[in-house]
């Protein structure tokens, strides 16, 4: 496998989750109250609390994606200029 394989392996991995991240924030941001109830009485708790776990959950993607597609990318193209 060469670098130049995986830096674009690791570009379009990120571009991919990048635009799930982004459906997912227009999607939860237009439709906030909907979701929220519907998790609530999938997982039985206050919408309240769904709401702040739904935010919770996405934030951690947004950091795996950023700790495990970002950064590798960046760090595989600054290796191929050096």
């Amino acid at each position: 496998m060469s670098i130049e394989f995986l830096t674009t392996f690791l570009g379009w991995c990120t571009v991919v989750n990048i635009g799930v991240l982004v459906i997912a924030i227009v999607m939860l941001g237009a439709m906030h109250d909907f979701v929220g109830n519907l998790t609530a009485r999938i997982f039985g708790i206050s919408s309240e609390d769904a709401k702040k776990g739904i935010y919770i959950v996405v934030q951690q993607y947004r950091l795996a994606v950023f700790f495990f597609n970002l950064v590798p990318y960046v760090v595989l193209k600054i290796m191929a200029v050096a």
